[in-house]
């Protein structure tokens, strides 16, 4: 079961160089703790406004995921560089138009 979770945050554009500078090694980082972990895309909104969309294998329960945050320190700037979280939002995908997203099941 591919499980979607999508975050709304606010980034400082002062941060957004370091975020990008950043990002995959913490994916990595975080992956090494959370297998269920797929991957993790940013998409810009406008100037300020970004979504964090990350992919799961299956559900993970919130005591792993805060464990597995405070063990990895570039995750932990990333969500830092992140600011406010808007939104948040958690799904099981149930269909795909054969998007790699259908592919990671």
């Amino acid at each position: 079961m591919l499980i979607v979770e999508i975050y709304r945050v606010r980034v400082d554009p002062a941060n957004v160089d370091r975020l990008l500078e950043i990002h995959e090694a913490a994916v990595a980082e975080y992956q090494e703790q959370l297998p269920e972990l797929l991957g993790i895309d940013l998409v810009r909104l406008d100037h300020d406004h970004w979504l964090d969309v990350i992919r799961w294998s299956g559900p993970v329960d919130d005591e792993r995921m805060a464990a597995a945050s405070a063990c990895t320190p570039l995750a932990a700037e990333v969500h830092a560089l992140m600011g406010d979280e808007l939104d948040h939002y958690r799904g099981e995908l149930v269909h795909s138009s054969g998007h790699t997203w259908a592919t990671a099941r």
